[in-house]
Order: structure tokens, then C-alpha cells, then sequence
């Protein structure tokens, strides 16, 4: 007598395989959460990437530049015998660039029409500045240029002329020699920075004791300035005061605080 016998059905489950080389069944939760892993991975690999562009684009805007090499370290006033720092501020009135687009006034070239040297003492709870009006008279020291160029020095020149015929650490050597004072650090602003600067910040609140006119119209009191205005103030002169240099250094000096 025959009879037919069923043999159970041997064949490896979709997914699997017998033997070497056996595949590991995945439950959902298991790809669910590999699936999250990998999302994670990428989005942290382009936020790496993004940040990395973030960070070279900004750096390089920034322009840096060595004083101790430039000016090297001999003949050059002491330096502050404690944590204290010495900072030459400059503001540059070039038009070029971004710079044209805030101030279209016929200028060529570039000269610091503001000069503030600041002293930020141990302990960082005080600041210290003195305003150099544009216009001062000084002895411009031998010095070399941004290309490493020799200038040769000059007597009776405006120290904003300065920054246009030796660069930056001209600037300094000039200020050193002139005071006595040791320049720590060096930061010079345009006029596309100073604006992207005060925007960052949301606004500047600046009290006025008389009004302003002119290309700038305050009434006296508390104003919110943004970008665009606050350059327009701190580069007001004959709208202000006597409409002198000294007036727009009490502006700038006005802003500072703020």
C-alpha cells in the first residue's frame, strides 16, 4: 500500500540563507532606527560642511596682518606690564566695493578718517579711548607697505593720509612713535563692515543732547539706529555742533558708548 508523505518545506525564509554567510533578519524597528542613523550621519556631515563654508567665507573677509613682524620688536614703546591692551581703531573711508554703495561721494583711494586708540585694562571692566583728529599734523616714521615696500618717512602730513600711503601698520608705527604707547592690536573697518556690524547687533541706541542736520535728521533725545544710519552719525560733521572734526568725534565717542 502506498501513501503519500508531506515533508516539511525546507526553504530559507526571505531574508535569510542557510549556512555561511546567513543573513540576519531585520525587525522594523531595527531598519526604522538604522534608517534614523543614517539621516542623523548625513545631516551632521552637511551641517559639518556648511559650518566649514560659513567659517572660511567670514575669515576671509578678515585681512590680518602681523605688527611684531612688520615693525619687529626693537624701537617700538614698551609693552603693557600686565594683561592690559592697547587697541588702534581705524575707520576707512573707501569707496571701494560694497563701500561705493553706502557713500558714492568722488573719492579715490582710502584714508582713516577716524583714529581711536583704546586702552582695555586688567580686569576688562573699563575702556579707556582717545580720539586723533584727522586732520593732526605728524611725522609719518620710514615704514614698509602691505607689498613689504620701503616708504620713506614724512614730516607735516595728515595722519588720515597715513593709512593710504603706508597701509595699516604705518598707521601704527606713526601712533607709537607719536604717543609713546604701545599698539597691541590693530582693527580697521569699512564702511560695508561697520553697517553689517551694527545690524548684527539688532540696532544701537544713541541719546543726542541737540539735534543733527543735515544728510542725517535727529531730533535731541533716544534713537534706534540701524545699520545705514549709524554709519551716516558716526560720519557726521557739519550737520552737528560747531561742524567741525571735534564734533564728529563726539558722535563717534557717543556711539561708542552706546
Amino acid at each position: 500500500m502506498s501513501q503519500d508523505v508531506q515533508t516539511p518545506d525546507r526553504r530559507p525564509a526571505p531574508g535569510t540563507s542557510t549556512g555561511r554567510g546567513r543573513k540576519r533578519v531585520r525587525t522594523r524597528g531595527q531598519r526604522i532606527r538604522r534608517g534614523v542613523l543614517l539621516t542623523l550621519l548625513v545631516l551632521i556631515v552637511a551641517a559639518g560642511g556648511t559650518g566649514w563654508w560659513a567659517y572660511s567665507h567670514l575669515n576671509d573677509n578678515i585681512k590680518s596682518v602681523d605688527l611684531d613682524q612688520t615693525l619687529g620688536t626693537d624701537n617700538r614703546p614698551a609693552k603693557v606690564p600686565d594683561s592690559g591692551q592697547n587697541i588702534l581703531v581705524l575707520g576707512s573711508d573707501s569707496r571701494a566695493g560694497a563701500n561705493g554703495e553706502l557713500d558714492h561721494g568722488d573719492v579715490s583711494g582710502s584714508r582713516s578718517d577716524t583714529n581711536m586708540l583704546v586702552h582695555i585694562p586688567e580686569g576688562r571692566k573699563k575702556a579707556t579711548a582717545i580720539s586723533i583728529p584727522r586732520d593732526t599734523l605728524v611725522t609719518r616714521p620710514d615704514c614698509k607697505d602691505e607689498k613689504g615696500k620701503t616708504v620713506a618717512g614724512a614730516k607735516r602730513v595728515m595722519i588720515n593720509s597715513v593709512i593710504g600711503v603706508g597701509g595699516p601698520a604705518c598707521v601704527v608705527k606713526t601712533v607709537e612713535d607719536m604717543s609713546g604707547v604701545r599698539v597691541d592690536h590693530l582693527v580697521k573697518v569699512e564702511f560695508a563692515g561697520f553697517k553689517e556690524l551694527v545690524d548684527a547687533l539688532g540696532g544701537v541706541n544713541v541719546t543726542l543732547d541737540k539735534p543733527i542736520k543735515g544728510g542725517l535728521n535727529l531730533d535731541a533725545g533716544t534713537h534706534r539706529l540701524n545699520g545705514t544710519d549709524s554709519l551716516k552719525f558716526v560720519r557726521t560733521r557739519h550737520g552737528y555742533g560747531d561742524g567741525s572734526d571735534l564734533g564728529r568725534i563726539d558722535l563717534q565717542q557717543k556711539f561708542m558708548l552706546a
